[in-house]
């Protein structure tokens, strides 16, 4: 089974380059429920965990280019992502490169390198 990545409604699963995809999670914990235990050791009510996602795609036609800037100018986009389970949250910090790869038959294709950040996902999506 390979990695999937999905970003709104365009699934780019097919042109990820395999040893260029990463999905990175770090634990949030509320802060102001800390307290300090006898042994000395501050305990935090973990709430959630933040989460980035850097992909570089190969080989992306046209029309999924032009998809994904246009996705990519919005506040925030959706995204299914592999980590290493498939999952599902919100990206507020989107971040996506393009740079023309090559042009064959007419076609051009591109190379796009993609880091998507989600600041907090309850932890009830674990």
């Amino acid at each position: 089974m390979g990695v999937y990545l999905k970003i709104g409604n365009i699934d780019v699963s097919r042109f990820i380059t395999s040893d260029r995809y990463s999905a990175v999670t770090a634990p949030v914990y509320d802060e102001e429920s800390s307290f300090v235990n006898i042994y000395g050791e501050k305990i935090c009510t973990r709430t959630g965990h933040e989460v980035t996602v850097k992909a570089v795609l190969s080989d992306v036609d046209d029309a999924s280019a032009a998809g994904l800037s246009s996705l990519f100018e919005n506040e925030s986009v959706r995204v299914r992502y592999s980590a290493p389970g498939e999952t599902e949250a919100e990206f507020k910090w989107v971040r996506l490169s393009l740079s023309l790869n090559r042009v064959f038959g007419g076609e051009r294709f591109w190379t796009a390198d993609i880091e998507l950040h989600a600041a907090f996902v309850p932890e009830d999506c674990l």
